[in-house]
């Protein structure tokens, strides 16, 4: 059993002492900064939210939430027998809430999501603070809690139905469970750990970057790769088994009903179709304009039933009906055209993953229309510009603190925990198709690098030597 360097104790008492300078007002400025994030987003739901029309995608998973409080595993429009198409981590949440606004009318599906997604945006404010403390600082903490609180596309977000709010703070809490860069954490952390990226995954399939995070973490901690890669190997084991526990059972469900073998949702099969093909933009909603890409991405696919619009009394979309459906045949082929394409077309496919790249973080795209479901384009009248460009300017500003901070910062740069995750994530997203919103889970990582550097002249009170010492991880009370 190893314990951790004796120097680390005036260190840590720095740390508390540098706690004490802010006082209880460091507490109360964090709570302030809580509070009213919260405030923000539930004034926003009230003013914004409204319920989505199918075939939106979040139209979808309010209809699938409802479908699983009566025991109906998810189904595609409603219709017809199993399907994958849809992933289920967010549905699984918002189920009971759902459930409730149908039961009792107090208030529709469409805001119960909005109010999960108040109080998951809540949650991540604090999980930014808490990271900000553990990874860069405690004087990090209360500026990176502020710009997520006031960050306006994340408070524009919380609105609509989409998973990327929800799924946020279960990504951060796949990184808390890590620990600290001087404190390892007991079995238990990676267990837990690993039922939250289990869940991550069933929410969207970047989450699978939450495995990252023992390895980071323990190479902060040991100080290098070869004092790492053992307890690692080990760490990262025990997230595994984690996220099995969720994975393995929605694995078998999909293959014995649906017949495909995997926890992830088919649709990932027209993102890689709309991502990898001939006559596409790195902006999917170009590409999902032009006609013959629907037809090659989607014919076959559990969107080419007419039943679904049918029983909504909706006139069915041209095309939509001329093929029979087959989801595990349009997957498969869909998959593996996407690869081929990729491995034939290696210059097309790097100058598409810079432009994905530019069009995932150059801006915050539709934002204000998201706020509404996409469903309009002109739904806040004359704000809708001022709107957007506040979103634009905030990520603009941010995001080039984010980068000073790994420029002149070290401990920033000590932090792959937090600046190693926007870049695995923005891989993920680039390996299909890209857009703004999908990089929101990983905005909270990009506040905390931009506060280290706004708080970079008052951290030297923060430092804490990493531990060192190899072989089995420690638990908090064997460090101290």
């Amino acid at each position: 059993m190893t314990t951790a360097d004796p120097s680390a104790a005036p260190a840590r008492a720095g740390r508390g002492g540098g706690a004490r300078v802010g006082g209880s007002d460091g507490r109360r400025a964090l709570l302030a900064a809580v509070l009213v994030g919260a405030g923000l987003r539930l004034l926003w739901v009230v003013w914004a939210t409204r319920t989505p029309e199918f075939p939106t995608d979040p139209s979808e998973y309010l209809r699938i939430a409802l479908d699983l409080t009566g025991g109906d595993l998810p189904t595609f429009g409603g219709t017809g027998g199993p399907s994958a198409y849809w992933s289920p981590g967010y549905p699984f949440i918002l189920a009971p809430f759902v459930w409730f606004a149908d039961e009792t009318g107090l208030l529709s599906p469409a805001f119960a999501a909005s109010l999960v997604n108040v109080v998951a945006g809540t949650l991540t404010i604090w999980f930014t603070a808490l990271l900000a403390e553990r990874w860069i600082g405690t004087r990090a903490r209360v500026t990176a809690a502020w710009l997520v609180a006031l960050w306006p596309s994340l408070i524009f977000y919380t609105s609509t139905a989409h998973t990327e709010t929800a799924f946020t703070p279960v990504l951060l809490g796949a990184y808390l469970l890590a620990g600290s860069r001087t404190r390892d954490v007991p079995d238990r952390n990676w267990l837990l750990a690993g039922l939250l990226v289990g869940l991550g995954v069933l929410f969207r399939a970047p989450g699978i970057i939450g495995l990252a995070a023992p390895v980071l973490a323990l190479r902060v901690r040991r100080g290098s790769w070869s004092a790492s890669w053992r307890p690692a190997l080990r760490a990262t084991g025990l997230v595994l088994a984690g996220a099995a526990v969720l994975l393995v059972p929605w694995t078998i469900r999909n293959g014995v009903q649906v017949g495909i073998w995997s926890p992830g949702s088919t649709s990932n099969a027209s993102a890689l179709c709309f991502g990898h093909n001939d006559d596409i933009s790195a902006d999917w909603s170009e590409s999902l304009a032009n006609p013959s890409l629907q037809v090659e991405c989607f014919r076959g696919s559990p969107y080419d039933d007419p039943e679904p619009y049918l029983v909504r009394g909706r006139e069915v979309p041209e095309g939509v009906g001329d093929a029979e459906v087959d989801e595990v045949a349009w997957y498969q082929d869909r998959v593996s055209d996407a690869v081929a394409w990729a491995a034939s077309h290696p210059a097309q496919e790097a100058r598409l993953t810079v432009a994905k790249v530019w069009e995932t973080w150059s801006d915050e795209g539709r934002v204000v229309e998201a706020a509404r479901n996409y469903q309009s384009a002109t739904w806040a009248g004359g704000w809708m510009d001022p709107l957007g460009t506040l979103a634009n300017v905030w990520l603009w500003v941010v995001g080039a603190l984010a980068l000073a901070g790994l420029a002149f910062v070290p401990a920033c740069r000590r932090a792959p925990t937090i600046w190693v995750p926007p870049v695995l994530f923005t891989l993920a997203i680039v390996g299909a198709v890209a857009q703004p919103h999908y990089r929101f889970p990983v905005l909270p990582f990009v506040a905390v690098l931009a506060a280290g550097f706004l708080c970079r002249d008052r951290l030297e009170a923060d430092e804490e030597p990493p531990v060192t010492a190899a072989g089995p991880e420690t638990t908090e009370e064997t460090a101290s």
